[in-house]
């Protein structure tokens, strides 16, 4: 088992108040890249958030290339609630 897998996304929802909120969000997604999948090139992380009706949720559009293959370009969206 690996108890530390992961991010410190789903903690960050619950200060949704916290100064710099988005750029704690992607700090922690480049953070566990780094960490977790060191073979991945963060590009880009833009934060989507409706802070009026769901303040505790996010949605992350990651922009990446692969270390291996480094003129390809890719996006994932993640949706965190």
């Amino acid at each position: 088992m690996m108890p530390t897998y992961g991010s410190d996304l789903r903690s960050l929802l619950f200060n949704p108040a916290e100064e710099d909120y988005d750029e704690l969000l992607r700090e922690a997604v480049r953070d566990a890249t780094e960490k977790w999948m060191p073979e991945v090139i963060i590009l880009g992380v833009d934060i989507t958030r409706d802070t009026s009706s769901a303040p505790n949720s996010a949605t992350i559009q990651i922009t990446f290339s692969l270390s291996s293959i480094p003129d390809s370009y890719e996006k994932l969206e993640i949706e965190v609630s």
